[in-house]
């Protein structure tokens, strides 16, 4: 279950890379730290993904500036709810 809880945030981590957003750490478990183009920015992404009801992830802070953490950590997610987040994400996109 590590394996592919660090599979799937690998995964998520490139993917949103590769879309604009600003990805804070390096993924070695569970843990994506996450950055839109701006905090305005963040912050929307944030409550956009909560109001969807496809994913729901936690704000935080880095170095003062807002972020989100995406943790994935059930037994029930798949490699599917994975692609889900990435196309909500993808969609509504660094600018929010």
């Amino acid at each position: 279950m590590v394996s592919r809880h660090h599979q799937q945030a690998k995964r998520v981590a490139e993917a949103l890379d590769a879309a604009g957003f600003e990805i804070l750490n390096r993924v070695v478990l569970n843990q994506v730290l996450v950055r839109g183009a701006n905090d305005e920015a963040t912050q929307k992404i944030l409550m956009r993904a909560q109001e969807s009801g496809v994913a729901w992830f936690g704000n935080s802070v880095w170095q003062t500036r807002p972020a989100f953490r995406i943790s994935i950590s059930s037994f029930r997610t798949e490699n599917a709810h994975i692609e889900k987040l990435i196309t909500l994400l993808t969609e509504v996109g660094p600018n929010g």
